[in-house]
């Protein structure tokens, strides 16, 4: 998949995404990552750095 396709894909203004891959200093807003998470909810771990396997381990606090 191209930038442009990526872009066009999560909506995400391309200059934008340039910037993300190619200027390691430029971070993704978090409404971006979110545009990007549900553009590709199969990649979300990757994304967030989580070892799905450990998921049934993680311990979820209730308040």
């Amino acid at each position: 998949m191209s930038l442009n396709q990526f872009a066009n894909k999560v909506d995400i203004p391309y200059t934008r995404i340039y910037d993300y891959t190619k200027r390691l200093k430029s971070k993704p807003s978090i409404g971006n990552v979110f545009k990007i998470t549900q553009a590709f909810p199969q990649y979300t771990c990757f994304i967030f750095n989580i070892n799905p396997k450990q998921l049934p381990e993680q311990i979820i606090l209730k308040e």
